[in-house]
């Protein structure tokens, strides 16, 4: 329950300072991700999307909406996402990590 209280919380800061700053990338990003958590992906996928949009070389943007898109499914696009990632950050280990799952998931898929 105090997990509960405290994401809550996160999720309302998050969204009180996007109102101030809509071209915070890095905290839609955040929010998107809190929204993951909470298996609100489709909220999480239009959060994710702005911050790629406002900030193309945002690496755990492009990560998180690759999480976000295989969580709904939505395999061709998650894999095209996490390629989207490793592209602008070759040596993230962990953004290769992903995109190894990404596509691993999508081959069992076909």
């Amino acid at each position: 329950m105090a997990q509960l209280g405290r994401t809550r919380r996160a999720e309302g800061v998050l969204r009180q300072t996007l109102l101030r700053t809509p071209d915070d990338f890095t905290s839609r990003t955040r929010l998107g991700e809190l929204l993951m958590q909470q298996g609100r992906h489709v909220e999480a996928e239009t959060e994710l999307r702005r911050a790629t949009t406002g900030a193309p070389r945002l690496t755990r943007a492009w990560t998180g909406l690759g999480l976000a898109l295989g969580h709904l499914g939505r395999s061709a696009e998650a894999v095209a996402a996490h390629r989207r990632a490793v592209t602008g950050a070759p040596d993230d280990l962990g953004a290769r990590l992903q995109l190894a799952v990404a596509l691993t998931k999508a081959q069992d898929l076909a």
